[in-house]
Order: C-alpha cells, then structure tokens, then sequence
C-alpha cells in the first residue's frame, strides 16, 4: 500500500497549500473591505452578509438599481485590485 500511502501524503501536502492560500486571500480581502468608502462598505454588507437583492436596495435606498449594479461592479474591482496588490506586497515582504 505505499502507493496509497504516497498519493495520500501528495493529496494532504496540496490541501495544505491550497487552504494557506485561500486564507491569505480571506485576510487580504478583510483588509481590503476595512479601506471602502462607508457608504461602499454598508452596501457590500447588505448585499451579501444581510443577503438583500439589488432591488431591495434599491427600494430602500432610492437608488436606481442599475445605477446600484455599477456601484457593486466598481466596487468589487476595487475590492480584486486592491486584493491582488495587497498579496503581491506580502509576497515581497
């Protein structure tokens, strides 16, 4: 059974890797979600920790929803910019 045994070892080494990885993203990300404008952040959090559809946004706010759907896709490069910069600068450091 060394076979098995090898290919477990691979298998756990790379779940290892692959969890380090998504952690450094979760953390960059948190950063990343801490430097938004208030009114970016509150919406961030409404549509996805409170799970509001855009339109319920838009309802409650007065906002036109598809003025709501350039915000979120502003926001969310930012957020992936600032992401990919942030763990390049851990990288190097």
């Amino acid at each position: 059974m060394k076979f098995a045994e090898d290919v477990l070892d691979e298998l756990t080494a790379l779940t290892a890797e692959k969890i380090g990885s998504i952690d450094k993203r979760v953390y960059a990300l948190e950063e990343c979600l801490n430097k938004l404008q208030d009114n970016d952040r509150k919406l961030i959090v409404k549509r996805y920790e409170k799970g509001f559809k855009l339109r319920q946004i838009a309802e409650e706010t007065g906002r036109p929803e598809q003025g709501l759907y350039k915000s979120m896709a502003r926001i969310h490069n930012a957020l992936r910019l600032c992401v990919e910069r942030t763990l390049s600068m851990w990288k190097t450091a």
